[in-house]
């Protein structure tokens, strides 16, 4: 015989808890104990992130036989696709003014079982937003598109800030450019921070020429933001440039110096040299490396580049 794990519990159907729940009709129906948010579990996102500070529970695991006795505040049905969720109406309606709204409409109290249907949407995506709204740990780089769409779409700005968090402390570094992609044209579409769409757009530009052929850039993003990328490309390139000329601002072809065979104004041989545009002088590489300019306006130049790699018209 199964151990009872709630012999224990007093039995006091008539007095809810203070947690928000969002169940699965199952669980309401009286079947098998289910509940529509899934256990957090440690998949390959995780890698990716440092753990995310997750909010007080908003989803009760304790089975109820029918929504009278459910553990939330105030049960309120949500229909979408054939499938029922049950949410706490008093909790949400106090994160978004759109579930305000749907749960607290002047129909409210003519009908007999509050409740919603949800038609432009699928449940897969309902659900994966009620889950994060619970449990912010559950927001991972595959799910970031979806959740922003739905929180700007009801309004939930506590969404949208733990998503901006999530992608701050992302290691881009260990994400595909394919990835990185999708999250940028998801933080492009819902005006993400401005830091955030920098940090994205930084790390989209290290990547090859090639890569971003077969990303089919220019199709998939806005005019101005692959403007940005392929900017920052060229800035990152120069930028490699121009910290290995020792302080000299060399002439450049593009965004690389330009070499060139000729006399070496130190060691006089006829070498592959470069000529620095304010002291004048023509160098091979070693006396490049070994003579920093008298000059600092390509010290000034640096800093500037280093400062605006990203140069994005972003409000």
């Amino acid at each position: 015989m199964g151990t009872d794990l709630y012999a224990d519990e007093p039995c006091c159907p008539d007095t809810p808890t203070s947690s928000t729940a969002v169940q699965s009709i199952d669980t309401f129906c009286g079947a098998s104990a289910s509940i529509v948010h899934s256990t957090s579990s440690v998949d390959d996102d995780d890698q990716y992130s440092s753990s995310s500070p997750t909010p007080s529970s908003t989803v009760s695991s304790s089975p109820s036989s029918s929504p009278s006795q459910s553990p939330v505040q105030r049960p309120f049905k949500i229909i979408v696709q054939k499938q029922t969720f049950y949410i706490d109406a008093e909790n949400l309606s106090q994160l978004s003014p759109i579930f305000s709204i749907m749960c607290f409409g002047k129909d409210f109290d003519k009908m007999e079982e509050p409740g919603r249907e949800i038609v432009d949407e699928k449940s897969s995506d309902v659900k994966t937003f009620l889950d994060a709204v619970e449990d912010h740990s559950l927001i991972k780089v595959r799910n970031v598109p979806v959740l922003l769409r739905l929180a700007n779409k009801y309004q939930m700005p506590s969404i949208v800030d733990a998503c901006e968090q999530f992608m701050r402390r992302l290691n881009l570094d260990a994400l595909t450019a394919t990835e990185v992609l999708q999250l940028l044209l998801a933080a492009d579409e819902w005006h993400s921070a401005k830091d955030v769409v920098v940090r994205l757009i930084r790390r989209l530009a290290n990547e090859e020429k090639t890569t971003f052929n077969k990303l089919k850039l220019s199709r998939r993003l806005p005019a101005q933001m692959y403007g940005c990328v392929i900017g920052t490309n060229l800035n990152l390139c120069q930028l490699k440039e121009a910290e290995q000329m020792n302080g000299h601002w060399l002439h450049c072809v593009g965004s690389r110096a330009r070499w060139y065979r000729a006399p070496c104004d130190y060691c006089k041989l006829i070498t592959e040299c470069s000529n620095c545009t304010q002291c004048r002088k023509t160098m091979c590489r070693d006396h490049l490396k070994e003579n920093k300019c008298r000059d600092s306006y390509g010290t000034r130049m640096l800093a500037e580049l280093r400062e605006n790699i990203v140069e994005l018209d972003w409000e």
